[in-house]
């Protein structure tokens, strides 16, 4: 797997990247409250992710409040070595 990986990479077809994430319980403030459709104080999780170069230079930062009610995820991370870092590969899906 590692060598097919290497390949992909030196392709072109695959960047080799790092992604990192948390999910976190919270309580939708006013402002949030308007734009999702439910009261203020409504259970929703939020969602970061910084995703890293092969130089480990962020390239991409994201922030989401989902509502509690309606999220349900799916992840699949596959890890293969490649060198220095790994290649890190990250599906999630919204029901």
């Amino acid at each position: 797997m590692k060598k097919a990986i290497e390949d992909l990479v030196q392709e072109g077809l695959l960047n080799r990247m790092q992604k990192k994430g948390s999910f976190e319980p919270v309580l939708i403030d006013k402002y949030e409250s308007a734009m999702l459709h439910v009261k203020e104080g409504y259970p929703a999780l939020l969602l970061d992710h910084i995703a890293y170069d092969i130089s480990e230079t962020p390239i991409e930062y994201c922030r989401s409040i989902v509502r509690g009610d309606c999220c349900k995820f799916y992840t699949e991370l596959l890890i293969a070595s490649c060198g220095r870092l790994s290649a890190i590969g990250d599906k999630t899906k919204r029901a």
